[in-house]
């Protein structure tokens, strides 16, 4: 599955003063965070239901992980793109 990401932060700092500049990077870490955790509590766990013939086992639906992002530099954003499940 593949999970693509956009912005238009360029286009939104534009409109922001110097400190809504600064929070910039944190709202942006917290969406990704919240897609990751969404993607791992909800959708791959639906995913897996649908993929396994009788459905996955709670073990398999309970270990999706995701990679947090702390600090939102342009290295994490590439890390998270494509959203990694283990």
């Amino acid at each position: 599955m593949n999970i693509n990401i956009s912005t238009n932060i360029s286009q939104v700092s534009k409109a922001l003063n110097a400190f809504g500049k600064n929070q910039i990077p944190f709202a942006a870490s917290r969406a990704l965070n919240d897609v990751a955790f969404h993607m791992s509590r909800k959708v791959m766990p639906k995913e897996s239901d649908d993929t396994f013939k009788g459905g996955a086992t709670a073990f398999t639906r309970r270990g999706f992980k995701y990679l947090v992002v702390i600090d939102f530099q342009r290295r994490d954003l590439l890390l998270c793109q494509h959203l990694i499940l283990d």
